[in-house]
């Protein structure tokens, strides 16, 4: 008896789009749901008061920013300052 078709179960279109469909709901896991859980717990912390130190610098001193920041001399987050570029 000869088979109806040339595509089996097992290596045909089936295993592309289950692959297309998996790569979907990995794609709306990491942009909905991610980002509604970074939401949640950042706006947590700003009701209670906790929020990032930052240390605004010029576009001129990034080696400097760099060079302490290898060093361990860090104590804040840098912010470039864009209006020196």
């Amino acid at each position: 008896m000869k088979p109806k078709s040339n595509l089996s179960a097992i290596g045909g279109w089936n295993s592309f789009f289950f692959c297309v469909g998996m790569y979907f709901v990995a794609l709306f896991f990491s942009i909905f749901v991610c980002s509604s859980i970074f939401y949640v717990v950042n706006s947590n912390k700003a009701e209670k008061g906790i929020v990032s130190d930052i240390e605004i610098i010029d576009i001129k001193n990034i080696q400097a920013a760099y060079e302490r920041m290898v060093k361990g001399d860090v104590r804040y987050r840098f912010v470039i300052d864009m209006a020196t570029l």
